[in-house]
């Protein structure tokens, strides 16, 4: 989970952010927003976000002015802050890389782009958060540690620790504790900070002794759970699977120290029902059957089939949005990955993530309708040309996949989008010029152009006549 905080003065650019951010769904938490430098100031040390947004101009204190202050007196801080900003000029961007912004977002916010700066920032938050903590010798990414073996069936004993929190000491002490017991590979995960796996290879160790090093380490009183296990017959990255499933126990009790023994069964299909209710597009009956089978879960509490069903629905709107040609949201590729449920804090955190990412697919489905859709692309433009638009950026907008919305619209426009964006914003500038006395490099920017140059060039191009000569002769 990655927390964030906005200070902008600006409510509807504030509420813009917001809603970006909420549209990702991410693990993206909004923790507090400001309005002026003072307040900036005050939820920062309330908060001490992962990411925060700050606007250069606000009332009180520039956002600049409260990047530096925090700087100088928290000088251990982790934030990655990004600046928002109608404009660009050389001294704030001076100002800036001196007091170590890491990214820039410029208003009007393009989605594409406000996509990418999120995920670079959450990459430099992780990045952040490895280095912050002494290195320890013996830890390695799973991921690397996989490739290494290539799928090769493995012997020993697989001890998990899960940590609700990030906590060096309780860590540390569990880690001591069990190199008592043997020598063991420590493996971490890029996409949890939560799940620390420590493996004895060809070695059997007793459930005792790990039982001992829990309560000595007191994971317990820490809020920390210990999940262990003798491998069987299957390569290590199946292991681990079995394992995963016991961890939504704590939904249901506290879990201090538990041995995990079962080989792990096949689970019915739980959304056998579901292909048919898409074709329909029937959103209600999506929902209704999410919820009913998160209360037979809840009152079976039934871990491995509670896994299984988390697994089976991102499985479905994974091939649903592949199907139809859709991007697939990030947070759906990532809960593919090992261990993705364990940023969950209860069963009920479960059920609204899955209502949420249904409603996104639904979303899709109707955005795609072929009717429809073409006007509401066309509409956007209409109404956002003065916009940095691009076919990414509208591709993001409307969750498809670049290539897809090419083809789309030239098949129902019979032109491409890029020549229909290009064509409108030039009709736009003729308007301009016939009917007011604008400069041309401020109709450049009106219609959606940011380099004057380039705009003359296009219009050239297009009219076979420079913009002021064309503002002449209409004219005369």
């Amino acid at each position: 989970m990655y927390t964030i905080c906005i200070a902008e003065d600006e409510y509807y650019v504030q509420k813009s952010i917001e809603a970006r951010i909420n549209a990702l769904h991410q693990d993206l938490v909004i923790r507090g927003c400001a309005y002026s430098g003072l307040e900036a100031e005050e939820i920062y040390y309330e908060y001490k976000p992962d990411i925060y947004f700050v606007d250069i101009n606000m009332p009180q204190c520039s956002g600049l002015e409260f990047i530096e202050k925090i700087r100088s007196e928290d000088q251990d801080s982790k934030t990655v802050f990004i600046i928002v900003s109608g404009y660009s000029d050389y001294q704030n961007m001076r100002k800036a890389i001196s007091v170590n912004v890491f990214d820039y977002l410029k208003k009007p916010i393009v989605p594409s782009e406000f996509v990418t700066i999120i995920e670079n920032a959450i990459k430099e938050v992780d990045r952040l958060k490895r280095v912050s903590r002494p290195a320890r010798r013996e830890e390695i990414f799973f991921d690397d540690y996989l490739e290494s073996v290539n799928n090769k069936k493995m012997s020993g004993t697989l001890v998990l620790l899960l940590q609700y929190s990030e906590n060096s000491k309780m860590l540390e002490e569990f880690s001591q504790n069990l190199k008592e017991l043997g020598k063991y590979m420590h493996f971490i995960f890029k996409n949890t900070e939560y799940v620390h796996v420590f493996y004895f290879q060809d070695r059997k160790i007793k459930g005792r002794f790990i039982e001992k090093s829990v309560l000595r380490a007191g994971v317990r009183i820490l809020g920390g759970s210990v999940f262990y296990r003798e491998m069987g017959e299957n390569n290590m990255e199946e292991e681990l699977r079995i394992m995963e499933r016991m961890l939504n126990l704590r939904f249901f009790r506290k879990v201090s120290c538990k041995a995990v023994e079962e080989e792990g069964q096949p689970q019915p299909d739980m959304l056998k029902d579901m292909p048919f209710i898409l074709l329909r597009k029937d959103q209600k009956s999506a929902e209704k059957l999410i919820r009913q089978r998160m209360l037979q879960l809840r009152e079976n509490e039934d871990t491995e089939l509670l896994d299984a069903f988390f697994h089976q629905f991102v499985f479905m709107a994974v091939k649903k949005y592949d199907e139809e040609e859709i991007m697939v949201p990030e947070n759906l590729k990532r809960d593919l990955l090992l261990f993705s449920m364990v940023r969950f804090r209860d069963i009920q955190e479960v059920e609204e993530y899955l209502l949420m990412n249904i409603g996104q697919l639904f979303e899709s489905l109707y955005q795609k309708e072929p009717t429809e859709l073409i006007d509401k692309i066309c509409e956007y433009i209409y109404t956002h040309y003065d916009e940095p638009l691009n076919l990414n950026a509208l591709a993001g907008i409307f969750y498809l996949s670049p290539s897809y919305l090419s083809h789309y619209f030239k098949k129902h426009k019979s032109q491409s989008v890029v020549r229909f964006l290009e064509d409108f914003r030039l009709e736009k500038a003729t308007e301009y010029l016939e009917k007011t006395d604008l400069p041309i490099a401020d109709i450049a920017g009106k219609v959606g152009y940011g380099d004057g140059n380039y705009f003359a060039k296009v219009f050239r191009k297009k009219y076979n006549k420079s913009p002021s000569d064309y503002r002449k002769d209409m004219s005369k």
